[in-house]
């Protein structure tokens, strides 16, 4: 007998490829093709980071507010967000396909303690903790360049950056295999769970002891850093509306020319970072809070969470399908007034 089951993941079977597929694998190709143009850029700028005061004319490359470095690091970290999405999707649409009778659904029961459903968990929680911390990188990075733009050459910070992206990648790496091993090892999702709640591998039924050491680590962490990347646009904005004289670093600069920088600043890019930064900083909030604020009937308050978590995941992955294009975009467009500072 087929199956007549909705999609597990939205509940409805019309919605369903909009909100999953859709920003997986769109996701998935707009990351690639950052990666791949960033790389690029990169090669070409072998001497000198992507800065506007620093980068040469005549290599064909669009000048950028942001080193190719570390915005290749953002889309691949985003990238493997969008393949757990992706991977989610397929798997779904493979369980609501198969025909068996209807008083088996082994199947469904079987996938959230799969391995491969380990391995998704895995991925994910090194998506959204890199991810985070490479928007921290890259808003410190645009400030540096709108408020203190100064020529910096690629050899002077080079070991810098590479081991500051190098102890990113070993935070997330060791902080997502800690939960994943403690999920593996301490916990089975029983027989007669259902697979709405557990099909996205976030393991919402399971010990309160991970699930408030999960909680932990998001707000403790992501959270802080989305913080960290609202405050360093907010100041931004402040600067440029409140503080014109702070912009000029030299004496021959004038008020006119403070004010023309200002007005080459593209405000909107900002407001829109701000806004997905924002999002990126409560989509798991309202889930982590009732995980930590309620541990004696852990089980009960994320089950009924259901759907706020279906959605939190889902709201996350759009925005690292944004991220390319909102952390790629050039925030100014170069003048002589900043070539020549």
């Amino acid at each position: 007998m087929a199956s007549n089951r909705s999609s597990a993941i939205t509940g409805h079977r019309v919605f369903a490829p909009f909100v999953t597929w859709i920003p997986g694998v769109l996701g998935s190709l707009a990351n690639i093709a950052a990666i791949i143009v960033h790389c690029k850029r990169f090669r070409k700028n072998t001497n000198t980071v992507q800065r506007v005061s620093s980068i040469h004319h005549n290599n064909g490359n669009r000048l950028h507010a942001t080193p190719s470095y570390l915005l290749a690091h953002l889309a691949f970290a985003d990238l493997i967000g969008t393949f757990y999405m992706t991977a989610i999707a397929a798997v779904d649409v493979y369980l609501d396909r198969q025909s068996y009778p209807s008083n088996d659904r082994s199947q469904y029961y079987q996938w959230p303690n799969s391995s491969f459903c380990a391995v998704l968990r895995f991925l994910n929680c090194v998506s959204t903790i890199a991810s985070s911390s490479f928007a921290v990188l890259i808003a410190i990075e645009r400030s540096k360049l709108i408020l203190h733009y100064r020529a910096l050459s690629w050899q002077d910070y080079r070991i810098t950056i590479l081991v500051i992206t190098s102890i990113i990648w070993m935070i997330a790496i060791i902080t997502a295999s800690i939960v994943t091993i403690l999920s593996r090892t301490l916990t089975r999702i029983p027989f007669d769970d259902t697979y709405d709640v557990n099909g996205l591998c976030i393991y919402l039924n399971t010990s309160p002891e991970i699930l408030f050491y999960s909680a932990t680590c998001y707000l403790a962490y992501c959270f802080i850093s989305y913080c960290l990347v609202i405050i360093i646009y907010a100041h931004i904005i402040f600067t440029l509306g409140w503080c014109q004289q702070s912009i000029p670093s030299r004496q021959h600069h004038s008020r006119n020319d403070a004010i023309l920088v200002r007005n080459e600043i593209r405000p909107w890019l900002i407001f829109f970072a701000i806004a997905i930064a924002i999002t990126d900083a409560t989509t798991w909030l309202p889930l982590s809070l009732a995980i930590l604020l309620q541990p004696m009937e852990i089980n009960q308050t994320v089950a009924s969470l259901k759907y706020v978590s279906i959605s939190v995941i889902l709201l996350q992955k759009v925005n690292m399908a944004i991220h390319p294009f909102i952390y790629s975009s050039p925030i100014s467009n170069v003048n002589n007034i900043l070539i020549n500072s």
